[in-house]
């Protein structure tokens, strides 16, 4: 069923952001923390461009002082961490499950190859920037249009990354009423869509 909105305004839309703890990453020194998501190695629509711009990312972050805090779509993607010989500060990998919206309040900076991820980051006003090389999507191109997300497609792109310090969060609908108006259209669908019940003669 379309609706005038994004699905974020669905899967946001009871969230109180401000009883959501920070997630505690420990001391950084001042550090960025910047939340990595490599590519879909996997999947049908991945390119080897998104794969070599993210081991360049990697060595960029480092040698501009980030904590990079890496969400692998896989076990063997923790390798991509090898791709720079000297880490200013250890990269955090996170081996288990965070509430995202828990775990965006902790970083500063999202990089993403595409997916949920990056986009409600982009959603909740957390700096995001896609390295992804195929066909980009309608809702990342609507983002990227709202100011919300950023393309980077090369290396020269890169110092377009916001490192510094990051605020509090700010949806990009903050009095959305998507939600209500989806549950109205959903009720009023079964309602008209409900046929007679046919009663047989006994």
């Amino acid at each position: 069923m379309p609706f005038d909105g994004l699905k974020e305004d669905l899967s946001f839309a009871d969230v109180d952001f401000d009883s959501v703890p920070r997630h505690d990453f420990g001391e950084t020194n001042g550090a960025p923390r910047v939340l990595f998501r490599p590519p879909a190695e996997e999947s049908h629509y991945y390119r080897r461009e998104s794969g070599d711009l993210a081991l360049e990312l990697l060595r960029y972050l480092a040698g501009n002082g980030a904590k990079v805090i890496f969400s692998p779509r896989f076990d063997w993607q923790v390798s991509y961490l090898d791709s720079v010989r000297d880490w200013p500060e250890d990269p955090v990998v996170l081996e288990r499950p965070i509430p995202f919206v828990s775990l965006l309040k902790g970083v500063d900076a999202v990089v993403s190859a595409g997916g949920t991820m990056l986009r409600e980051a982009a959603y909740l006003g957390v700096p995001a920037y896609s390295i992804f090389r195929s066909r980009i999507g309608a809702v990342d191109r609507h983002l990227a249009c709202l100011g919300r997300l950023c393309m980077l497609t090369s290396a020269s792109d890169f110092p377009r990354i916001d490192l510094s310090a990051r605020g509090s969060l700010r949806p990009l609908h903050g009095e959305s009423h998507v939600a209500d108006d989806v549950s109205r259209a959903m009720i009023e669908r079964a309602q008209t869509s409900r046929s007679p019940r046919r009663v047989l003669p006994v």
